[in-house]
């Protein structure tokens, strides 16, 4: 484009010049005859030469301007060259050979060379390992031919032939060659792992924590959920994904307060905290939640969604209505042992009277049976007294070393005699150590009483028996802190002994009842409801525990929990066998000592009857001050256990310092071994239990006289 410029210019210069020096020559030589001629000459040679002239200046103007814009281009050329050259993504131009004419700066870099002349000329089958090649030649080309474009993610091969991952494009030229853009991705997929391990990372903290965790959206669809959550609707998280809860459970009510908790979240933006709620599993468990939910963002398009942590307190509250019903019957069996104690002082008045009367010689005959009745009648409640201080744990009479299968197997020999043939019994004992500290008579009541339920729950409705198995079992376990505290007993060894029947099962609103005195749930005269409460108080007065697990029409099992003894040796508190035989007459002085009234009337009563003088206190400071202005006149102090105002200990320990030689006997409505066993060791000459008649005071007092 240079070229015809310059010849432009020089006709511009030349032809203006050439016309003026012809028109000055014409002048001279011009004449009379030819002057016309060659004015018309001229005039015509000078108007062409400015036609001329303004017409290479207009080709001056547009050859300026096309100069101009070949600058601009040019200079665009050499922007776009040098942004080609120095992108950090690599561009590469191949021909229809498909190999290189240009590569940029970074091309090379990225595959390692150090500039693009290296690769001019060869084809791109140098950058890439064979695997690779061929996936290439198989997959992504025949897609490029077929769509003119394509972008891949592959694994190039440098020139020291390390392998990296890279992202290429290719667009189709016109003349059957192709543009490359290749970028190195390495450090985009070392990010993406690390987001893959971190998202993996957050996948298992979420799944392995056992509270419910879940995210919803707007419609109520499950956008996470972890393994916790899926379990109690039986899927696998995944499953969860895009559902909704009512797609799960069959409870509609709970499932529209979860919506609407969902919806106040979401409607108000504020978090809120939900301090117990139920939810059914998908067996039907219902399961006692503490759920916190908040408001929180999408990510990708901003809207509002609910995320939700709950945790299952279901058996913490089990735990706690556990707690609460042993505090109940902690409280009952309080109320019982107190009701018991005074129950028995009344009893003690009734058969302490009925045998002042059996030995009156004036009883007229016809009152004998009557007051026979009255005895019977007296026996039976001090029975049910006992029973009541069972439960109250106040009943433990012994501290003998106990063979637990031994007590077992005796129990289930007594029961077989009243048992159907379609009633299977089997015993399974496992536990090694069997032995334990207690009350062999009452240990044994237990397992009897349990198996007769046991018995009582295969029945029909109309009293049949439809049979089933009734197994007992045992095994050695050791419990530790975490696992005794809700059962208030003492970490260490016990064995467990597990009585399982295949009866009816209990319902599940009695569950919490059937060791609470007098509840029953058989007919009239068929129960006092008593056989559980006691179950219950000598266990837990033997140091264990018991609990129940029943399903109705599956059976029931009772799990209960005595602690191993550390060797045989133990604490037997020796009982007087009593003699119903007629009192033999006796003498000395005895100071009566009981706050109740009643006691003291019927017991002085007895005592004078059996020849004896006798002194009365309602408290043990009145004892003590008899002692002192009269000791040397009592021989033997009768005492009550339970004394307002000192302790029993003490009092004994007070009359003993002003006279020594007193000798005491105990009388109380129970008896605690440790308790007793102490004051015997501290001097005591024996006991009598409430509720006693004129014999059994009689053959006491005796022993202790002759002591």
């Amino acid at each position: 484009m240079a070229e015809p410029a310059k010849k432009r210019a020089l006709v511009c210069t030349v032809i203006p010049i050439l016309a003026t020096a012809i028109g000055l020559m014409i002048i001279h030589w011009q004449s009379e005859s030819t002057l016309i001629w060659v004015n018309t000459i001229i005039f015509a040679f000078v108007v062409i030469s400015l036609v001329l002239t303004a017409m290479l200046f207009g080709y001056a103007r547009s050859l300026r301007k096309l100069l101009s814009e070949s600058e601009k281009i040019t200079h665009e050329l050499r922007r776009r060259s040098l942004a080609l050259q120095t992108s950090m993504d690599g561009i590469a131009i191949l021909d229809s050979s498909e190999k290189f004419i240009f590569i940029n700066d970074a091309h090379a870099k990225i595959y390692g060379y150090s500039s693009g002349e290296e690769l001019i000329g060869k084809t791109w089958h140098v950058l890439y390992d064979q695997e690779t090649l061929n996936e290439w030649k198989t997959v992504h080309m025949p897609r490029f031919r077929k769509f003119g474009s394509v972008r891949v993610e592959s694994q190039g091969k440098r020139k020291d032939g390390s392998i990296f991952p890279q992202e290429v494009s290719l667009t189709a030229l016109n003349d059957g060659g192709l543009i490359c853009v290749v970028r190195d991705i390495t450090e985009r997929k070392v990010y993406e792992e690390h987001e893959r391990l971190s998202k993996k990372l957050l996948d298992e903290i979420i799944n392995a924590n056992p509270n419910f965790i879940f995210v919803k959206d707007r419609e109520g669809r499950f956008v996470l959920a972890n393994r916790s959550l899926a379990k109690i609707y039986g899927v696998s998280p995944l499953e969860l994904i895009g559902k909704r809860d009512a797609d799960f459970n069959a409870n509609s009510t709970e499932v529209a307060r979860l919506l609407a908790d969902d919806r106040r979240v979401i409607e108000n933006g504020l978090e809120i905290q939900i301090y117990e709620e139920s939810i059914t599993d998908s067996q039907g468990k219902l399961h006692w939640l503490q759920t916190v939910k908040k408001p929180i963002k999408n990510p990708i398009d901003g809207s509002t969604q609910v995320l939700g942590i709950c945790n299952d307190i279901t058996e913490l509250k089990s735990l706690q209505q556990q707690l609460l019903h042993a505090q109940k019957l902690e409280a009952v069996g309080q109320l019982a042992g107190g009701i018991a104690h005074d129950f028995n002082n009344l009893l003690t008045g009734i058969m302490g009277y009925t045998s002042l009367l059996k030995t009156d010689s004036e009883l007229p005959k016809r009152l004998s049976s009557v007051v026979d009745s009255i005895e019977t009648a007296a026996e039976k409640a001090g029975a049910l007294t006992q029973k009541l201080l069972g439960f109250a744990r106040r009943g433990k009479h012994k501290n003998t070393f106990i063979d637990v299968h031994a007590s077992i197997q005796e129990a289930l020999s007594l029961l077989r005699r009243t048992i159907e043939e379609n009633i299977t019994i089997k015993t399974r004992f496992m536990a090694d150590r069997y032995n334990i500290m207690g009350d062999p008579t009452q240990l044994q009541q237990v397992f009897l009483n349990l198996a007769i339920n046991a018995r009582d729950a295969m029945l029909a409705a109309d009293g049949k028996n439809i049979g089933g198995i009734l197994t007992i079992a045992t095994k050695n376990v050791y419990l530790d802190q975490n696992h005794t505290d809700d059962r208030k007993i003492l970490a260490g060894e016990y064995i467990e002994v597990s009585v399982v029947d295949s009866g009816c099962g209990i319902p599940e609103e009695n569950i919490s009842r059937i060791f609470e005195p007098f509840f029953t749930t058989k007919g009239p005269d068929k129960g006092t409801g008593m056989g559980l409460a006691m179950v219950y108080g000598i266990i837990k007065n033997h140091g264990g525990s018991i609990d129940v697990e029943s399903h109705v029409g599956r059976g029931t099992i009772f799990r209960i929990l005595l602690p191993l003894a550390e060797n045989s040796a133990g604490i037997t508190v020796k009982r007087e066998k009593v003699s119903r035989k007629t009192p033999v007459p006796a003498r000395g002085n005895i100071l009566l000592v009981d706050d109740h009234q009643v006691i003291r009337e019927v017991t002085g009563s007895m005592l004078r009857r059996l020849g004896y003088r006798v002194q009365t206190a309602s408290s043990a400071n009145e004892a003590l001050k008899l002692i002192s202005e009269n000791g040397a006149a009592i021989d033997l102090m009768l005492l009550d256990m339970v004394m307002p105002g000192m302790d029993i200990r003490e009092c004994v320990r007070k009359c003993k310092r002003i006279r020594p030689k007193l000798k005491t006997v105990l009388s109380t409505g129970y008896v605690n071994n440790n308790r007793v066993q102490e004051l015997l060791n501290e001097g005591l000459h024996g006991f009598v239990e409430k509720p006693y008649d004129i014999a059994k005071l009689a053959e006491v007092i005796q022993c202790a006289m002759k002591a």
